[in-house]
This record gives structure tokens, C-alpha cells and sequence, in this order.
């Protein structure tokens, strides 16, 4: 009998034995647990950052919070601007490519939007003539006509050499004219520098009192000078 009850007692000291291991290595491994749980927050911050970096790299936001930024607005810009795309289709258009290249694009501009910003850009485009017009050793102007369903149209360019000779051509817009004459080409460009003029005039970044008249100064060939003069003189 007492070798019965001493059998029984090694076995629940072994079997405590056996727990108190088991516990042991339970708290171990909470334990280790605990201490990776810093990398682990690490690690996840790492990802969702990684994850917010490749959703913003492929998307396009157009309009965020009620704001176009002004990466959307120098797009919108450009689209019109230099690719002809008409302010009504920049929407489509832009999600049109960005779709193709998987891109999301995030918010919507509407076209009473669109048009507002073409007309900003237009006039920041202009005062950034006359900013470099200011400093510029001289200009030249060129102009090309075409017709249109009988309407005469003239696009007018101006190119900007600076002190050191370097040479900047800005884009000064399309316009009605009555025929394709140089006479009529010259009093095209009167009025168009001139309605500039004023816009620049009236903007905080003129700093100076030019007029047109100085514009003309600047202007490289000299027989629009003489045809300033003489019209000048009517």
C-alpha cells in the first residue's frame, strides 16, 4: 500500500512537473510576443505607409476637400493650352489616359470650373510676359493666318531674349482679324498688346510705369517701329 501511494505521489509531482513546464513555456512565449509587439506596430506603420505612397504615385486628384490643387490646374492648363483639348472634354479626356495607364483619379472639376481656370491661366500667362518684357534685351513677334469656315483668324507669338541671349517664346493667343493683310496683322497687334497692357497695369505685380509704348522699344525689327510711330500719329 505504501509503495501504491508513493507511486501516486511521484506521479502528480511529475505531473505538476509537467504543468509548470508547459506554464513556463506559455509564458515564454508571451513574452516574446510582447517584446516583438514594437517591430511589429514598426512594421505595420511601414506598410501603411508604403500602401499610402503607392496610392498616392497612382492617382491623380482633381479636386480634393473642394479645391482644385494646383497640380490639377497647370494639367488643366496645359490640355487646353498646348494640346488644343476643348475646356468641356479636359475631364473625360484626362480620365480617358489615366485609365489606360492605372491611374485612379480622385474628384471632378465641373466645365464652368475648368473654364474659370483657363481664363487665370490666361492671365498669368500674361503677366509673365510682361514680367520677363521687363528685363528682356529685346522681342520679337510672329504671327500666322489662316481661315476657318470664313472666319480670318491670326495667332500671335512673342519670343523674349533676355540679357544673356537666352530666348523664351510665349503663346499671346488666337484672334478674329478682317483679312491677312500686314496692315491689318499690325493693328492686330496694337490692340492685343495693348488690352494686355492694361491687365498687367492693374495686377499687383507691376511694379513700374511702362506702357505699350515701351513694348515697342524692345521690339527687334525695326520697321514695326516705324509702322508704330506712323500709326501712332493718325
Amino acid at each position: 500500500q505504501l509503495e501504491a501511494e508513493s507511486s501516486s505521489l511521484r506521479a502528480e509531482v511529475a505531473s505538476q512537473k509537467s504543468a509548470r513546464s508547459v506554464a513556463s513555456q506559455k509564458m515564454h512565449a508571451m513574452a516574446q510576443k510582447i517584446r516583438r509587439i514594437p517591430s511589429r506596430i514598426d512594421t505595420a506603420v511601414e506598410k501603411a505607409a508604403t500602401r499610402e505612397e503607392i496610392t498616392r504615385l497612382f492617382s491623380f486628384t482633381l479636386k480634393e476637400d473642394g479645391v482644385i490643387p494646383d497640380s490639377a490646374r497647370d494639367m488643366i492648363n496645359n490640355l487646353v493650352a498646348l494640346d488644343g483639348v476643348r475646356p468641356n472634354k479636359v475631364v473625360s479626356v484626362l480620365r480617358r489616359i489615366a485609365e489606360k495607364l492605372g491611374i485612379t483619379v480622385v474628384g471632378n472639376a465641373s466645365d464652368r470650373s475648368i473654364r474659370r481656370i483657363v481664363k487665370e491661366g490666361g492671365v498669368a500667362s500674361t503677366l509673365q510676359f510682361f514680367e520677363a518684357v521687363g528685363t528682356a534685351k529685346g522681342v520679337t513677334l510672329s504671327s500666322d493666318g489662316t481661315t476657318h469656315k470664313n472666319i480670318n483668324l491670326e495667332s500671335h507669338r512673342a519670343t523674349v531674349i533676355d540679357q544673356n541671349n537666352n530666348k523664351k517664346t510665349f503663346f499671346l493667343g488666337i484672334g478674329m482679324a478682317i483679312n491677312h493683310t500686314s496692315e491689318t496683322q499690325l493693328e492686330g497687334w496694337l490692340e492685343l498688346i495693348e488690352a494686355a497692357y492694361q491687365v498687367y497695369k492693374t495686377s499687383d505685380r507691376c511694379q513700374t510705369d511702362e506702357d505699350a509704348r515701351d513694348f515697342w522699344l524692345k521690339v527687334t525689327d525695326p520697321s514695326l517701329h516705324l509702322k508704330f510711330v506712323n500709326h501712332r500719329k493718325r
